[in-house]
């Protein structure tokens, strides 16, 4: 079984004219040919889920319906990615470069 990625891609990004799901076989060796891109993304979901994503969380906000939106900012990426579900733990670390 080949793998398979999926990716929704904003407007004017690696040569589309506009956004949209860009779904297709997983090749290696192709598979980082776009620009470098600006993401600033706003994730709706029900609000016991823990939500990882590309770069620094920049905000959480409680909805009166029982979702919480997270914003997320990255710059200088190829792509956006991210994943939510309620049973995932977030673990917070600090980590510090050795001298060699």
């Amino acid at each position: 079984m080949v793998p398979q990625t999926g990716r929704l891609r904003a407007g004017r990004h690696a040569g589309r004219a506009a956004g949209g799901w860009n779904c297709h076989q997983f090749h290696a060796n192709s598979e980082f040919y776009a620009d470098f891109g600006h993401f600033l993304v706003d994730i709706t979901v029900p609000t016991s889920f823990v939500v990882g994503a590309t770069g620094e969380r920049r905000s959480r906000r409680e909805n009166a319906d029982g979702t919480s939106t997270h914003v997320y900012e990255q710059g200088d990426v190829h792509d956006f990615v991210w994943t939510a579900d309620p049973t995932y733990v977030e673990v917070t670390r600090t980590f510090s470069r050795r001298a060699t």
